[in-house]
This record gives C-alpha cells, sequence and structure tokens, in this order.
C-alpha cells in the first residue's frame, strides 16, 4: 500500500449479480454516518475491505461535498465510491411582505447554521452566508454543506442582509431603518426580519424558514371632510415624523432591542390613494424601530399650510405590530385629532393627538431634516432671503473621519460651523472646518459642546443657536437640481463632497439640455450613433451622446479626469466611500459604506463582448461613470469605475460601443 492511500473497512453487503455487462447495485453502504450506494463490478459478490487512493476532503474536513472514490481490492478496481452530496437548501417565506407576501429580485438574506449544542455566540458551522433571490429561488454565493455525522443543527436567517452580521462572540446585530422610505426598495430594506428553526437533522430535503417582521408598521389614514377637495389633497398632502430613532442593536436570543440612536425625519412609503366613498385618503405607511414616541412631532403639509403634533407619550410602537393612524383633517381647524389602532400583526397600544396649524416657523429642527432626500438643504426666511446652508458632508484628514452636518453662511461656503458630528456622543460637536479650494482640503477645529439640534434667524438674518426675542420666521428647503428639458422635468438631490458639489444620483434622461429627444435602445449602438440603453430603470449613454456636448445639465457637467483626480484625493483613493446597496462580496475588499453621501450603486455597464457589438453586464459588481477632455465634448481614454473586487476607485478603458452612467458635477 501506497503512503498516500488510506485503509477504510466498509459494512459487508452482498451484491445482487444482474446483467454480465451492467453494474449492479450494492444495498448500503456506511461511512462516516453517511448512508450511499455501492457500485460493483460484475460477479463480485463480496466487498470487505478497501484501499482510498488519494486525498479526500470527506475524511479529513467537517464539511461532506461530493467526491468520487476509487475502491481496490489487491490489484484490481471494485468500484467507484460516490458520496452524495448533503447540499443544504434552503426554501424560505415572508410573514407579510411589501406586497404580496414574497421577495423581491436580488433582496439578500444573511444565513447562520450552529451544530448543536452551539449558540450564534459560539462556533458557526456557516456564518452569515448571503443567500440572493431570483426567479429560481434563493441561492447562496457559495455552496454550503451540514456537518460531519448526523448531529442536528439549528438555523438563524435575517433580512436584509449586510455584511457585518451578528457580531462574532455575541447575539447582537446592527439594524437600521431608512429616514426616507418613499421608494419600494427603500422601504422595503427597512423591514428587519429573522426566521429561526432549531433541531434539523441533515437530508437531502430543503429546510424552511419563516421569516417574521421584529419592527413595528405604522399605516396612516387622512380622514376628510366633506367639504375637502379629496383629489387636490391626494396630489399634495406629505406626511413625515420627526426625531424617531432610525438605529439599534437587536439581540437574537433576547429579541430586545437596545442603544437606540440617529434620530430623523421619516418620509413613508407609498402613495395617498383616494377612498371617495368614505372620503379618505389611505396608502401612507412606514416600518420603524420599536420605541416610544416621547417628543416625536407629526407634520402634515398641504399646498397652502403645515399642521404639526406632538404624538403622545403613551404611543409606544411594539415589536411585530401595525398600527393605525387615523388624522381628522379640517382644512379650516386643521386636524382634529389622531387616533390608533392595530391591525394585522400582534396587539398594541393606542392613543390620541391634536395636531395644530403652525402659524410661525422659528426654527429648525436638525432632527427634521431628511438628509436622505438631499445632502443639502438652504435656510429661507419669509421674505425668501437665503441666509445660509446646511450640507451632510464627510469630513476626513489627519483629525477627523466622519460624517458631519456643517452649517455654511449663504455666501461662503468656505468656512462652517460642525453642527453635529454623526454618531458621536462626546462634546465635541459645536467646532469649525475651514477649506482651501485650491488644495481641496480643510482644517478641522473640534468643538466641545453637545449635538446643536435647534437653530434661528434673528431679525438682521443671521443664523443663530439660541432663541431669543428678535427671530424671524425660517425654513429649510430642499436643495435639488431642477432640470427642465422640453417637457421633461428631473429633479436630483445634490451633495458636497470636500469643496466639490455632485449630483447625488446618476443622470436619467431621456432628451439632451436643449429638449430633442436621445434615441431609445437602438440596436449596434456605436461611437458615431448617439443613443442610451435601458437597463432596470438605469440608463446608460454611449460616446456620441457626450460627443454632442448637450447632456449635462444647465450649470453641470460631465467631469473631466482632473475632477475625478481631485476626488480621489481627498477620499484617499477609498471607493467604499462612494458605494451604496449591495455589491457582490469579494474577500479583502471594502464594504460599501457611503460616507460621502455619492450613492454609487452597482448597476453594471455595457461593453463589446466579441462578435456582439454591445452587451449589458456586471450588475451587482461595477459601474462606470463618463469622464471627459477638458473641451466637454471628447470622451478621454479611460473613464472612472467602482468594483466589488477593488478598494480603489478605478478605471475602464473606453470602447466604441461601451455605453455607462453619467455623473455630473457643478461647475
Amino acid at each position: 500500500m501506497r503512503a498516500d492511500q488510506k485503509q477504510i473497512t466498509g459494512v459487508n453487503r452482498q451484491c445482487d449479480g444482474l446483467s454480465p455487462l451492467s453494474y449492479v447495485q450494492c444495498k448500503a453502504f456506511h461511512l462516516n454516518g453517511v448512508q450511499t450506494e455501492l457500485k460493483c463490478k460484475p460477479n463480485v459478490k463480496r466487498c470487505k475491505r478497501f484501499v482510498f487512493v488519494g486525498h479526500s476532503p470527506l475524511l479529513h474536513h467537517n464539511t461532506l461535498k461530493t467526491k468520487a472514490i476509487t475502491l481496490f481490492q489487491a490489484d484490481h478496481i471494485l468500484t467507484r465510491f460516490v458520496f452524495p452530496p448533503l447540499i443544504l437548501q434552503v426554501e424560505t417565506q415572508v410573514h407579510t411582505r411589501t406586497t404580496n407576501n414574497a421577495f423581491d429580485e436580488n433582496d439578500a438574506i444573511g444565513l447562520y447554521v450552529l451544530a448543536q449544542p452551539e449558540t450564534i455566540g459560539g462556533v458557526r458551522h456557516i456564518d452569515n452566508m448571503r443567500f440572493v433571490y431570483s426567479s429560481a429561488g434563493f441561492m447562496p454565493d457559495e455552496e454550503i454543506y451540514y456537518p460531519k455525522g448526523d448531529g442536528k443543527c439549528d438555523f438563524i436567517s435575517y433580512y436584509p442582509y449586510q455584511e457585518e452580521g451578528v457580531s462574532q462572540h455575541s447575539n447582537d446585530i446592527q439594524i437600521s431603518v431608512n429616514a426616507n422610505q418613499s421608494t419600494a426598495t427603500d422601504y422595503s430594506h427597512s423591514d428587519f426580519m429573522v426566521a429561526k428553526i432549531q433541531g434539523i437533522s441533515p437530508s437531502m430535503k430543503a429546510v424552511n424558514l419563516k421569516h417574521n417582521h421584529k419592527l413595528s408598521q405604522l399605516n396612516i389614514i387622512l380622514q376628510l371632510n366633506k367639504e375637502e377637495d379629496i383629489k387636490d389633497l391626494q396630489e399634495n398632502a406629505t406626511i413625515s415624523i420627526s426625531n424617531l430613532n432610525t438605529k439599534a442593536i437587536y439581540n437574537i436570543d433576547t429579541e430586545l432591542f437596545s442603544s437606540l440612536n440617529n434620530p430623523q425625519n421619516i418620509i413613508p412609503n407609498g402613495q395617498w390613494e383616494a377612498d371617495e366613498e368614505n372620503h379618505q385618503l389611505t396608502g401612507k405607511k412606514a416600518i420603524l424601530i420599536p420605541q416610544p414616541t416621547t417628543g416625536c412631532e407629526l407634520t402634515l403639509r398641504t399646498k397652502n399650510k403645515i399642521y404639526s403634533a406632538i404624538l403622545p407619550e403613551d404611543l409606544t410602537l411594539e415589536s411585530e405590530t401595525s398600527c393605525e393612524l387615523l388624522l381628522i383633517y379640517d382644512s379650516r381647524v386643521g386636524i382634529g385629532k389622531i387616533s390608533s389602532s392595530i391591525s394585522e400583526w400582534k396587539q398594541g397600544g393606542s392613543s390620541n393627538a391634536t395636531l395644530e396649524e403652525k402659524e410661525n416657523n422659528n426654527s429648525i429642527s436638525i432632527s427634521g431634516l431628511n438628509f436622505e432626500k438631499t445632502g443639502i438643504y438652504h435656510l429661507v426666511t419669509s421674505t425668501n432671503a437665503v441666509i445660509g446652508k446646511i450640507c451632510k458632508e464627510y469630513l476626513l484628514n489627519e483629525d477627523i473621519n466622519a460624517q458631519a452636518i456643517v452649517l455654511y453662511p449663504a455666501d461662503n461656503d468656505e468656512r462652517g460651523t460642525v453642527l453635529q458630528i454623526v454618531g458621536e456622543n462626546k462634546s465635541l460637536h459645536g467646532g469649525s472646518v475651514t477649506w482651501d479650494k485650491v488644495n481641496n482640503s480643510m482644517v478641522y477645529i473640534p468643538g466641545d459642546q453637545t449635538p446643536i439640534e435647534e437653530i434661528y434667524a434673528d431679525t438682521d438674518g443671521n443664523v443663530i443657536f439660541e432663541k431669543s426675542e428678535n427671530i424671524q420666521p425660517v425654513l429649510a428647503a430642499e436643495n435639488v437640481l431642477t432640470d427642465i428639458r422640453g417637457s421633461e422635468t428631473i429633479t436630483c438631490p445634490i451633495v458636497k463632497i470636500g469643496t466639490q458639489y455632485w449630483m447625488q444620483e446618476n443622470l436619467n434622461t431621456t432628451k439632451y439640455n436643449d429638449g430633442t429627444a436621445i434615441t431609445n435602445n437602438t440596436v449596434y449602438l456605436n461611437k458615431t450613433t448617439a443613443g442610451y440603453y435601458l437597463q432596470n430603470s438605469n440608463r446608460f449613454y454611449n460616446q456620441a451622446v457626450i460627443a454632442t456636448g448637450k447632456i449635462a445639465p444647465q450649470g453641470w457637467k460631465i467631469p473631466d479626469i482632473t475632477e475625478w483626480n481631485i476626488l480621489k484625493t481627498y477620499l484617499k483613493d477609498d471607493a467604499a466611500t462612494l458605494k451604496t446597496d449591495i455589491w457582490t462580496s469579494n474577500e479583502g475588499t471594502p464594504q460599501a459604506n457611503n460616507k460621502t453621501g455619492f450613492n454609487g450603486k452597482p448597476v453594471g455597464i455595457y461593453s463589446k463582448d466579441g462578435e456582439k457589438a454591445i452587451i449589458y453586464g456586471y450588475s451587482q459588481r461595477y459601474a462606470a461613470y463618463w469622464t471627459i477632455k477638458d473641451n466637454q465634448t471628447t470622451p478621454y481614454e479611460t473613464s472612472i469605475a467602482l468594483s466589488n473586487k477593488l478598494k480603489e476607485i478605478g478605471k475602464v478603458f473606453n470602447t466604441d460601443y461601451c455605453a455607462y452612467s453619467i455623473r455630473c458635477i457643478k461647475e
């Protein structure tokens, strides 16, 4: 026997001879607790002792994988012994979902498998494996297997997937909800759910995981006076709730929430639906972390008026609970009351509150600003004078590495006051930041205050931090790019990164800036035939569109390589600060953290593929943005790229048939 051969003993089984031209099946064979089939050559009656040739992970590793093993008796091959792949298969259910109680395309869950008696705080057989949903069901990033032997396992799954998952050697997972839940995706990704199942024995059957909500759902109904114009309110009435915590820690074992933080202004999901029979508007809902509602303010905005009310202290948002808020509205008196009840999930509390029309807006609450909607707000007085702006931006140098909310004067964005350092509990707020626009660098001086939550405007037009007798009404107006192209009007949020101002979304227009149409989805477009491609609601533009010089919004431009390099230098070439959404995981590549608010999503690209003139690919792995030369009409030789495999900001070589995203910078 050679040194690399290992002798193993099987269980004696009588082979049933069939045809001399065919193999026959032995009844059963057991090795390492796994039942298999043994195929023998004709005329072999007994299978006693065998020799295994070669290396097999089945005999040395704690997981089982498909492997054919050649068995010998003396010098003659008797059989090939095949282990069945006891692949762990997962089926999922969701108790209640956004629509139809089902998962959506590209939804991802994280899975833990624990070999009993291990707990999630101990050794994990499967540790936060990502499963992604498609039409074929949930598929893992790689094949996973049961532990060796026939011991039982416990399964824990959660949604939505996150790279960190449950902290090592603990039972805690960081959770968050989106402040702006107006889109279906942002609402869905706020819906934290958990599935648990215990005592599962290894088998070829799929494990069925039933996911249950762990947060609270708030449904809003606006009950109108019969004299109200229901269609007008359907188009113009908006709802928001301020000062609700959007982050917390959830304990998988105790199912309790702790460390609630990051209060934000919540924008509900859904469009108003008119119930003309009952004279109601329905359809607004939000997913919220269970918490007391002390100090939370509900605001109703119509075309001409603003109404608000402090939610009652006895109204508590409970886990797995769906609350219904009924707002009684009369434009002559505003909202008469709020009543709440519970539906669908489990029973909770109820309460009432009265909303009153706001005559004056004498302060700005920082927690009431929705930075998911835009990264910049203008401070506007009742005379429409802009007296300052508030930016949520990423501050990075040798003294600070953090997101911050910074106040700048209206006519000077070189020196600002740091109202809050996001996520910082120490008394470091109230400091200053001074920018060098030539070098795109800054000097940061920390403060010694608690977070500045309220700001005011005095009668001289100065922003102050304490209420006085000489104040005037002031509003925070969203600073967005309004791009009007003939009959098409698109609004796009803006973000400040260093000394640069960027669009916070990719350009998604069907027209040039002179109002003429861009060719839609023409096959085999090349660099001389202008057009765009539409994929998953994202538009990709080819070189000929760039060459027109008419694609960027007025006052904005496609960045040249110098402007991209300024951005890269400021960020120390850290691509993770530009990325958001779920990118295909790659070992060694930092996760997307979107500290800049750039919102770079892995939307993919179009490129040439062999004989095919153009093909779409790299979704969840890649994003590319056009880069031009100084003349604004000629693409640079390469364009900027974000990749799931690179921690740096990369590049992609342009071809005659490529089509990329467009992200513009303010001139």
